[in-house]
Formats: C-alpha cells, sequence, structure tokens
C-alpha cells in the first residue's frame, strides 16, 4: 500500500525539519525516524498514527539521554518505523 497523499505531505514536512530516512547495514529498504524531548510525546503519538501501517508495537517509546557537558539526564521519545519500499521515494529525493 503506497504512502496516502496526507502521510507523504507529513513525511515531507518531517524531512525538513527532524525527521530523518535511514538504510542501514544490509537493509533495502528505509525507515523514517524522529527523536523529541519528552514534552513532544502528544506529537510523536500523532506522528504515530499518521504511519500506523508502518509502526510495530515498539515503535514509539521513552528513552533517556546524558548530556556529559552539563551533567543532566535529558527526557527523550523516539519514534521509529519498520523498514518499508513505500518510504523509497522520499529516500531517493
Amino acid at each position: 500500500m503506497p504512502l496516502t497523499g496526507f502521510q507523504q505531505e507529513v513525511l515531507t514536512g518531517l524531512m525538513l525539519g527532524d525527521g530523518h530516512l535511514s538504510i542501514g547495514g544490509k537493509a533495502k529498504n528505509p525507515r523514517l525516524r524522529i527523536n523529541r524531548t519528552d514534552r513532544d510525546m502528544e506529537y510523536a503519538e500523532w506522528i504515530a498514527e499518521v504511519f500506523s501501517p508502518y509502526i510495530t508495537a515498539k515503535s514509539l517509546r521513552r528513552t533517556t539521554q546524558f548530556d556529559p557537558r552539563y551533567e543532566k539526564t535529558y527526557g527523550r521519545v523516539a519514534f521509529c518505523s519498520r523498514r518499508h519500499p513505500d518510504f523509497m521515494d522520499a529516500y531517493d529525493a
């Protein structure tokens, strides 16, 4: 199932902002990744809903990140879709 017009628009906006598509290792298809502050959980949940055909139970999770410069730990929310050929056109663009 190809991306809908709305999903393509959201993906374009994410590529202009904090989202990125990546292919790593021996993978053939890209996946969508976004990392935000944990205060943006509602936004990340909306992104997960938009791309719901491409997510797993582990696609959206909270993490922490330690910054040794300031000796502070920050809350993060990470979104990572499944790898899928529907993202290839955007990846190649």
